[in-house]
């Protein structure tokens, strides 16, 4: 079967290239939660400005993909032939390509990283910030779905045919899996968790139209099937779950969907959903939010999914962190009253 990387899935999707009608393929926030990036068809870019989302100046109408930063003053995005740069000021093409889809891409504090989806000849490569010295070379996963800076320095990076390899600054890739022949699993979006929060040596996730798969070092084993096509999974901010991520579902609608401790799935169609999908997600967190005697015993923290037909869908959730409850507001008085009447208003219940 033809091998798609998740970027000819979004064109088999329907991406529309009307004036004023974007559609959003990739999404960014900082840490802070105050600045984050959207990028789309036709060059479209927003900025988030700590309220509202705001289309800013792009140096090009070609179709952006996928975006990276490391600050608000630092961020990269990569499209149709281009990867632009963000300095804080304005956006500038640091790269140009041929007429080549060019995802995912990676920032780190001295390389730009990206892929370039190919059916034969699938392409990792790295460049200098300034987009200098560019060297690449044939990806050994096939066309490279995600790209993860692991501690060590070295870039993580999964296929969509299922492999998953390291390569280092020297472009030397290591096979952490290699499938056997005839084996490909024909992912449309994978992630690495860089913090294992599973406790395995390598934890990552997968998903391809048989449903979502977990890496747990020697195979990838199935998890549940979201019924819909995922284009996106990331590693979850929320204290009861590993990953999230979203798609379309079988009935053309967008989902999210997510995955706890337990591997256990729970797939949400969000009703605020314009278009036929969803295609990336991040996530923004503020500043602690729930207090009991000035000690911070909770946060907000707010879903975005970047979607189709200029739908930016955000869900607001008050989070009770309960393992913060004992390291925060340790040797202090808490009001189990109070703390289940929070509960309530922000609907969150634990189990």
């Amino acid at each position: 079967m033809m091998r798609f990387s998740m970027i000819f899935l979004i064109l088999l999707y329907g991406v529309s290239l009307r004036a004023g009608l974007q559609n959003y393929t990739g999404i960014w926030m900082d840490e802070s939660g105050d600045f984050g990036v959207i990028v789309g068809t036709g060059g479209s870019i927003l900025h988030f400005d700590g309220m509202n989302w705001n289309p800013v100046t792009s140096p090009t109408m070609a179709i952006l993909y996928d975006v990276h930063g490391l600050a608000a003053d630092d961020v990269v995005a990569s499209g149709q032939g281009v990867i632009l740069h963000w300095n804080g000021i304005d956006w500038s093409i640091v790269i140009s390509f041929g007429d080549v889809p060019v995802t995912p891409v990676l920032l780190t504090s001295t390389r730009i990283w990206y892929g370039i989806p190919n059916s034969q000849f699938p392409t990792v490569a790295r460049c200098t910030r300034t987009g200098m010295s560019c060297q690449g070379l044939v990806a050994l996963v096939g066309s490279v779905l995600e790209l993860q800076e692991m501690p060590t320095g070295d870039i993580m990076m999964i296929g969509d045919v299922g492999d998953i390899y390291s390569i280092d600054d020297a472009l030397i890739q290591t096979p952490v899996y290699d499938h056997p022949v005839g084996q490909t699993m024909e992912f449309t979006a994978a992630t690495v968790l860089p913090s294992s929060l599973e406790g395995a040596n390598l934890t990552a996730y997968g998903s391809n139209f048989l449903g979502i798969h977990r890496w747990q070092g020697t195979v990838w084993q199935f998890v549940d099937d979201p019924g819909g096509t995922i284009f996106s999974i990331n590693e979850s901010p929320h204290p009861r779950y590993v990953v999230e991520g979203v798609g379309v579902s079988s009935m053309g609608d967008g989902l999210r969907f997510s995955i706890d401790g337990n591997v256990t799935m729970d797939v949400v169609i969000p009703d605020d959903t314009l278009g036929r999908g969803l295609i990336d997600v991040a996530f923004r967190t503020t500043a602690p939010s729930v207090r009991k005697r000035d000690i911070p015993c909770g946060r907000q923290l707010t879903l975005i999914m970047a979607g189709e037909e200029e739908s930016i869908s955000q869900e607001l959730r008050c989070i009770l962190y309960e393992y913060l409850w004992q390291r925060l507001c340790e040797g202090q008085f808490v009001d189990i009253l109070y703390l289940l009447e929070i509960a309530n208003y922000c609907d969150f219940h634990s189990n």
